[in-house]
């Protein structure tokens, strides 16, 4: 049975990571989505155009409040 007690003992580099670094890697994944979305998805790229955000806008986690959410009523 692994020694619960010892740090960093079996975990992997992400799960010793600072809360900064996981928001750095969260920001940093959520703009690739932004930005692959954007360019391939001309749902996505109209609905930013409206809400008047480009992927390249989010610079914080925050940002995200401004970006437009999928509905129902879209996917339908």
């Amino acid at each position: 049975m692994p020694d619960l007690a010892s740090p960093g003992g079996d975990l992997e580099p992400i799960e010793r990571a600072s809360a900064d670094e996981l928001r750095a890697l969260q920001l940093d994944r959520l703009g690739w989505s932004l930005r692959h979305a954007y360019a391939n998805v001309p749902h996505y790229r109209a609905a930013f155009d409206a809400a008047g955000v480009h992927p390249d806008d989010c610079k914080d986690l925050a940002d995200l409040a401004r970006y437009p959410l999928t509905s129902k009523a879209d996917l339908r």
